[in-house]
């Protein structure tokens, strides 16, 4: 069954008891006042209302998954001070003593033991802004936190540092880092990427990262115990190239790149998928905003309705043309939809109404073609 974790996402203001008015099956926690320079202002100091309170607001909403990211350097603590780092100066350097590090990981598990579900041990580790120092440095400081998180909560789960995947610094430094890992024997339960693509990139150019990043992994020799997280994810952002502005997608697009998304996530078994990131009101950073009642949110409504608790049974590609399958009870699904361009769907014998990312439903003529393009439609079949 599609666990409700599979569908992810970053809140704004959840440190304040803000939510979301659609379905959330799993949060992650960056960008809310909880990273380490905000929890501890101070050598022996730790001040966790902010933590404290996403926390509690996650459980209130009966969301299980929550992951914290560990991150962000005190100055207190920080070897070098710069201010480029993000999000204070100071955050993208090493701790000058690793006793720090290990001291600050031990208290947040500790104290949420049983209550946060993953720690992911460092922010886009390729990108200086985050992370001023080595792959192997940060290798280093994810098996120490690896130590401390087991010891204060065995079933959290611990995960390696992200990386964002459309710019030149990650090919040389997540191999380095995923290499560094292997010399440690893997102290991780899962390894993440952030598969946004260039600002004029689509949901397609997302599927070539997923395989570069898979390609990369298995070259690493990690493990097959280890699951694949996506933890940010939009569009149109942008960067990297200066001539890639941000661009903005919209309408019925919007809420078909969000669906998409996710389906794409599990058809190449990525475990759990992060969007970034719901807010109040539009964020000119995002191409696909998911403010309440945008059709990014109608996206995310969607493929929460079409996937969690459903069983997945895998798709299958004919040139551009993806269908998966899902089964629930009784009723058994199609979802179509081309990976570039547009391709013919002919809608099975069994098929009583077709449905779009916008939650629009109708009737359907069984044995009948339709086009379909990036935005993916399901099909109710009758058994």
């Amino acid at each position: 069954m599609v666990p409700a974790s599979a569908i992810g996402v970053h809140i704004e203001g959840v440190q304040g008891g803000r939510w979301p008015g659609w379905p959330v099956g799993g949060i992650r926690l960056w960008d809310n006042g909880t990273s380490w320079n905000s929890v501890q202002p101070a050598a022996g100091v730790f001040d966790w209302s902010q933590l404290d309170t996403a926390v509690a607001t996650a459980e209130s909403q009966g969301v299980d998954d929550i992951t914290l990211v560990l991150a962000g350097t005190p100055e207190w603590a920080a070897t070098t001070v710069s201010p480029g780092d993000y999000p204070a100066p100071g955050a993208a350097s090493p701790p000058r003593d690793r006793t720090a590090w290990t001291d600050y990981v031990a208290a947040v598990a500790a104290r949420y033991a049983g209550r946060i579900t993953a720690y992911e041990v460092w922010n886009e580790m390729n990108l200086r802004a985050f992370w001023n120092g080595t792959p192997e440095e940060l290798a280093a400081l994810t098996r120490l936190a690896a130590v401390e998180i087991r010891k204060a909560d065995p079933e959290a789960l611990v995960v390696g540092a992200s990386a964002g995947m459309r710019t030149d610094a990650y090919r040389v430094l997540y191999p380095r880092y995923l290499a560094a890992l292997a010399e440690r024997d893997w102290p991780v339960d899962a390894l993440s990427v952030h598969t946004y693509p260039a600002a004029g990139g689509t949901p397609a150019d997302r599927v070539k990262l997923i395989r570069r990043a898979l390609t990369d992994i298995r070259a690493a020799g990690a493990p097959e115990r280890l699951a694949l997280w996506d933890t940010e994810i939009n569009y149109g952002l942008a960067g990297p190239l200066p001539e890639d502005t941000h661009r903005d997608i919209t309408g019925s697009k919007a809420a078909g790149w969000v669906t998409r998304t996710y389906l794409d996530s599990l058809r190449f078994g990525i475990e759990r998928t992060y969007w970034y990131i719901q807010t109040a009101a539009p964020y000119s950073l995002l191409g696909i905003q998911t403010d309440d009642g945008s059709p990014g949110a109608r996206g995310m409504e969607t493929v929460s309705d079409w996937v969690v608790g459903a069983r997945w049974e895998g798709c299958d590609t004919n040139s551009r043309l993806v269908t998966c399958r899902l089964s629930r009870e009784g009723e058994v699904s199609t979802v179509a939809w081309a990976d570039g361009g547009t391709a013919t769907f002919e809608i099975p014998q069994e098929a009583v109404e077709l449905c779009t990312a916008m939650g629009r439903c109708a009737a359907v003529e069984p044995g009948s073609r339709v086009q379909v393009a990036g935005s993916p439609v399901i099909v109710r079949l009758q058994l």
